[in-house]
């Protein structure tokens, strides 16, 4: 795991403002819902990050190295939920069982 740690969320929206934008404005030109982009400097959503770090000039690594890689690519840690893959194993074991199957 890297020892560098996202950026702020107040220091984000801070440069926004700086620079003449802001979360709003990010969600419009996203046509995102303004509180997905504000969920976007918590959690990762890669489209709001992307946009994000375009207009601070810098890249999403840069901002969330805890998130993304240096190539811009989300880190396997943040791919896919882990409750999505949980799910689907319980999914799995509930048809086996439905189907007569004894696998666990």
């Amino acid at each position: 795991m890297s020892a560098l740690k996202n950026t702020h969320p107040a220091d984000v929206v801070a440069e926004l403002r700086k620079r003449g934008t802001s979360l709003s404005l990010v969600a419009e030109r996203l046509t995102m819902h303004p509180s997905t982009v504000s969920h976007a400097l918590r959690r990762c959503i890669p489209s709001a990050n992307r946009e994000i770090a375009k207009l601070l000039d810098t890249t999403t690594h840069r901002l969330w190295p805890e998130w993304f890689d240096a190539k811009g690519q989300r880190h396997a840690l943040h791919s896919a939920p882990s409750s999505h893959k949980a799910g689907a194993r319980k999914s799995q074991n509930l048809r086996s069982l439905l189907d007569g199957g004894d696998r666990s």
